[in-house]
């Protein structure tokens, strides 16, 4: 009866197979295949396993594999192939079971099939799976005989179905949950940054100050000389509270690698640190004034006027910036533009600061900072303004605001006066780490600032200090991020360190040292030396082998002639005896025994050889010779 169950386990495992992955062609030689091997059980035709055939089988399916469409790592096809290959294992186990193949192999096997045809769900094939699963219980235990054992495989098969559903409604439910309502905000809150976007309005930074997330780590910055400001983006044209990047832009190619990190700008000399971000809705790679950036795997970069670079979307988890790469004095002209509408507002605030264009730039920056610091005070609160009214006009009435507005404001009063400048947005003044080799910087330490062209673009920040920013994250929050950084240190070291290059530059070497001919000639005087030393050994030891089979000839030639001369005088070496013991036999008998004076001095003879033949036979030649 098990039998009958093996074989509807593994009929109902071809139906969901067949079902899940539409072969219907290829389900049916499989299933006369079945048959096959279900007739030849029956009549007691087990051939013996052969594992050959099943190494083979490989072929076909990974050429199938190669050609499958489309090859990527979302197709059904990754599966759907590998079930087959299985389920032909499961088949070709099970028509040997007893002669080298095992039923436990079968059901692994099988099972597996079914776990990978899990990617569809209609209602026939969950029909069919139930019934393999059945099948598959009653095939590895007695069949129930009361109502109890089937209600307890009906229960659990309904809670393993309803589990597996909950989970699948629970993924979805994940996924789907920042779409609307209060969880859109909710997302948007802890996964994005505001304010750094190609397009910007004033008080979009606000978020990342008030918020309960304003203390979330955004970047890490890997190195021992504090990064004070590093900057996304230069903003070229306002209107209306509106910020506009400028519309030139360049597309760079790399100059030298870092790893796998092409650079753009600067040489394989510059100092490059390396940014990890714990973000992924950035734009723009993060770093300092002037400074170059270095992007996994890219083969060209954007670069925006105003030195600012366009993260592709596969390289927003981290870069490399290069440090002080030149003075740039360049695209000033695109940093002059002021709103028509603001020409009044402009004046009468350069009035009020005493600002003159024919001044030199330092005296009128310095005039906008003390008169920032003297007549205003930070705030993250700024009135609301009316329709149509210009934020500015708000900030500058309310003589309140934060870091947008005091850039904001300044970078159009310089540029009123016919200096270049510009709005520049992102992270300043980190915190630092215990070990000091590490800057963090959080969602607080959002920033706007000025960049000002007085000989070569210069920061000037015009904002006055505020108290807003809280990082005390208490002793475990540290640790917790001490260990974190470390951790994720050594893994890019481990990924991407300069070990790398070592082996890249001990590559290098290795090439170079095989195209030379002085590394043949060298190889050849060695393999010159030991050669003729292994012939000298081979000589050596020929010569005294030979002389060794000489003294051996010799030596037995002696033994042969001794033993005949005792032979004739009536005595002899009797069987299994050595020579020592037939030469203290014939010293016991010569000294018993009377004989003639010829004989005695005969016997003596013979005694003496037999004597050096027990001597010498065990020496090495050189004993002898000496």
């Amino acid at each position: 009866m098990k039998f009958i169950f093996e074989s509807l386990f593994l009929l109902f495992t071809l139906c969901v197979l067949t079902l899940s992955s539409g072969a219907y062609l290829l389900g049916i030689p499989y299933f006369f295949f079945l048959v096959f091997i279900f007739r030849n059980r029956r009549n007691g035709k087990v051939p013996v396993y052969k594992k050959s055939i099943a190494y083979l089988a490989i072929v076909p399916f990974a050429l199938w594999w190669f050609l499958a469409p489309p090859s990527t790592f979302d197709s059904p096809w990754i599966l759907i192939i590998p079930s087959w290959y299985f389920f032909f294992l499961a088949l070709w186990q099970w028509q040997s079971v007893g002669h080298g193949a095992f039923l436990g192999f079968v059901y692994f096997t099988a099972l597996l099939v079914l776990l990978l045809s899990l990617h569809s769900s209609s209602p026939v094939n969950l029909s069919f799976l139930c019934a393999a699963f059945l099948c598959w219980i009653f095939s590895i235990s007695s069949v129930p005989k009361n109502w109890r054992t089937f209600l307890s495989i009906f229960l659990a098969a309904g809670l393993s179905f309803v589990l597996v559903h909950s989970f699948q409604k629970l993924y979805d439910w994940r996924q789907n949950r920042h779409m609307s309502g209060k969880w859109e905000e909710n997302y948007r809150r802890e996964r994005s940054m505001m304010g750094f976007s190609r397009v910007t309005a004033l008080g979009s930074f606000s978020s990342n100050y008030l918020s309960d997330k304003n203390s979330q780590i955004v970047l890490r910055i890997f190195t021992d000389k504090m990064p004070v400001y590093l900057r996304a983006l230069a903003y070229g044209d306002y209107s209306g509270g509106i910020w506009n990047p400028p519309k030139e832009s360049s597309w760079l190619f790399p100059s030298h690698y870092i790893g796998d990190y092409a650079a753009f700008g600067g040489s394989d000399s510059s100092h490059s640190v390396w940014v990890q971000s714990s973000l992924k809705t950035f734009e723009f790679a993060f770093l300092p004034l002037g400074g170059g950036v270095a992007l996994k795997e890219a083969d060209s970069v954007q670069r925006i006027v105003g030195n600012s670079y366009v993260l592709p979307s596969e390289n927003k988890d981290d870069w490399y910036y290069l440090e002080n790469l030149e003075v740039d004095s360049l695209g000033g002209e695109f940093f002059l533009k002021t709103p028509k509408r603001l020409d009044s507002l402009l004046k009468g605030i350069k009035d009020s600061m005493a600002l003159d264009s024919s001044a030199e730039i330092r005296e009128n920056i310095s005039k906008i900072r003390r008169y920032f610091a003297n007549k205003f005070t930070y705030s993250l609160v700024v009135p609301m303004r009316n329709a149509g009214q210009d934020p500015l006009q708000v900030f500058w009435n309310s003589k309140s605001g934060f870091c947008e507005y005091y850039a904001s404001l300044s970078v159009l009063l310089l540029r009123n006066l016919g200096i270049p400048a510009r709005y520049v947005v992102g992270f300043a003044n980190p915190e630092i780490s215990e070990s000091g080799s590490y800057f963090v910087f959080r969602r607080n330490h959002a920033h706007a600032w000025v960049e000002v062209l007085d000989g070569s673009w210069k920061i000037f920040d015009p904002t006055p200090p505020g108290n807003f920013r809280t990082n005390e994250s208490g002793f475990w929050n540290s640790f917790l991020e001490k260990i974190k950084g470390k951790f994720v240190y050594w893994l890019h070291l481990l990924r991407n360190g300069d070990w790398r290059k070592s082996l890249d530059s001990w590559t290098v070497f290795s090439e170079n040292l095989l195209r030379s001919w002085q590394f043949y000639a060298a190889v050849g005087s060695l393999v010159a030396i030991l050669l003729s030393i292994h012939f000298i050994r081979q000589i050596r030891k020929r010569r005294n082998f030979q002389s060794q089979n000489q003294r051996v000839r010799e030596l037995q030639e002696l033994l042969k002639n001794a033993e005949k001369s005792i032979v004739r005088l009536g005595m002899k070496r009797a069987p299994a005896e050595t020579v020592l013991q037939f030469l203290i036999r014939l010293q016991r008998e010569k000294s018993q025994g009377e004989f003639s004076e010829k004989k005695r001095k005969r016997l003596e003879k013979a005694t003496c050889d037999l004597e050096k033949y027990e001597s010498e036979r065990w020496l090495p030649n050189d004993s002898i010779e000496k």
